[in-house]
């Protein structure tokens, strides 16, 4: 049986068969150990219309975003500077004015160029 759509299995301790598409349209399968192949591709053949729908859009959405950070223009290191004392100035300003308001007093203020945002703590001293 000749398969259209490729995929990647990936076996874990797990109770259920999974279907994952990546952004870049890379179909993964997540099935427990022991599971059939056979199992697998008739569970992807009933599934198809949605993988294909899909990964074609996380793909379409994935090369634009990869194509909007080509055409993204870099900043020299001048301009990062600058950008990030502008920031502090004004984060600065604002902190101290709301800090006043409310009655609080804060740390220190840190600007970073983190690439993602996982979350943070905020500790207020009142």
């Amino acid at each position: 049986m000749s398969f259209p759509i490729s995929y990647e299995i990936i076996y874990s301790k797990r109770k259920s068969v999974a279907i994952q598409i990546r952004p870049d349209g890379q179909v993964i399968v997540r099935a427990p150990y022991g599971c059939p192949r056979s199992f697998i591709n008739s569970f992807i053949h009933q599934k198809a219309d949605w993988i294909v729908k899909h990964s074609a859009e996380n793909k379409q959405r994935y090369e634009k975003q990869v194509q909007l950070k080509k055409d993204r223009p870099t900043l020299s290191d001048a301009q990062r500077k600058r950008y990030i004392e502008t920031a502090r100035s004004i984060f600065t300003q604002k902190a101290a004015y709301y800090a006043r308001l409310i009655g609080v007093t804060y740390g220190r203020i840190s600007i970073r160029e983190q690439k993602t945002y996982s979350g943070s703590v905020v500790k207020t001293k009142i």
